[in-house]
C-alpha cells in the first residue's frame, strides 16, 4: 500500500514537470516570433547632417520585413499605380513637382532588412532651386495630406499592418 501512494505521487510529479515542459516549450516558440519581429515605423525628416529632407520608412525591428502590399492616399483617397510607384502618383496628385524628389517605395516581395532606412519621397538635393517651395509644402503635406499602408509579413509568416498617420504597426 506504500508503495501505491508513492507511485501516485510520482506520477503527479512527472504530469506537473510535462506540464512544465509544454507551457516552457509555448512560451519559448512565442518568444522566438517576438524576437524576430519586424517593427516599421516612418517619419518625416528634415536632417541636414544627413542632407535628408523627406519622408522615410525604417525597420527597427530584430527581423526582416516581408513586403505584401502597400497603399497610398492623398487626401484619404487611394492613388493609382504608376511604372515608377503609388509615391510618384501621390507626388503628382498633390500638386507636386516630380522632378524635385528622389521616389522610392517598397513592391511585393522587397524586404526591409533589420536597420535599414528607405526612401520614400525625398528632396533631390540636385533639383534647382524652383523647387524649395515644392519641398516646403511636401514638409506639410506628409503631416495632413499623403498617409501609407503597409502589410508585411515576418519570417514566420506572422503578417501585420503599419499605418502612416498613425504611426502604428498591428498584427493581422
Amino acid at each position: 500500500m506504500k508503495s501505491t501512494h508513492i507511485d501516485k505521487l510520482a506520477l503527479g510529479v512527472a504530469l506537473l514537470a510535462l506540464g512544465a515542459t509544454i507551457w516552457q516549450a509555448n512560451a519559448q516558440i512565442k518568444h522566438d516570433h517576438v524576437s524576430v519581429e519586424p517593427r516599421i515605423t516612418s517619419y518625416f525628416s528634415n536632417n541636414g547632417n544627413k542632407n535628408q529632407w523627406g519622408i522615410y520608412a525604417f525597420n527597427n525591428g530584430m527581423g526582416n520585413a516581408f513586403v505584401e502590399s502597400l497603399e497610398v492616399y492623398v487626401d484619404g483617397k487611394p492613388v493609382q499605380d504608376h511604372q515608377y510607384g503609388k509615391f510618384f502618383s501621390a507626388v503628382t496628385e498633390l500638386g507636386l513637382n516630380p522632378l524635385c524628389f528622389l521616389i522610392g517605395g517598397p513592391r511585393p516581395n522587397d524586404a526591409f532588412q533589420v536597420g535599414s532606412e528607405e526612401r520614400l519621397i525625398e528632396a533631390n538635393p540636385k533639383a534647382p532651386k524652383e523647387c524649395a517651395l515644392n519641398n516646403l509644402l511636401l514638409q506639410t503635406y506628409a503631416r495632413e495630406r499623403v498617409d501609407y499602408e503597409l502589410v508585411f509579413k515576418s519570417i514566420y509568416g506572422e503578417r501585420f499592418k503599419y499605418r502612416y498617420s498613425k504611426n502604428s504597426q498591428v498584427p493581422i
